[in-house]
């Protein structure tokens, strides 16, 4: 069973860059990013993306009616100019 907890934005501050599960590429310090549990069967894990990237999957998921799973890093990132400044 899929479940997929609460997402939280953040604003990179410091700490390892991680990689972002929808695009692929780094989320760097200054960049704002969005992070949730997902937890699949037995296991747990923490999922980064960032947040044009969130909201294109929310978009996505939206569209779909539920929860989508992608391939990791398969998903072009869209442009910053997009999305919101409000969290």
């Amino acid at each position: 069973m899929l479940y997929v907890g609460e997402t939280s934005i953040h604003t990179k501050q410091r700490g390892q860059i991680r990689q972002c599960a929808w695009c692929g590429q780094a989320i760097n310090i200054g960049e704002q990013y969005a992070k949730f549990l997902c937890f699949d069967g037995g296991s747990r894990e923490t999922v980064y993306v960032h947040k044009e990237c969130n909201e294109a999957w929310m978009e996505l998921s939206m569209a779909e009616g539920g929860i989508v799973e992608i391939t990791r890093g398969s998903q072009e990132r869209p442009s910053k100019e997009k999305t919101n400044d409000g969290m």
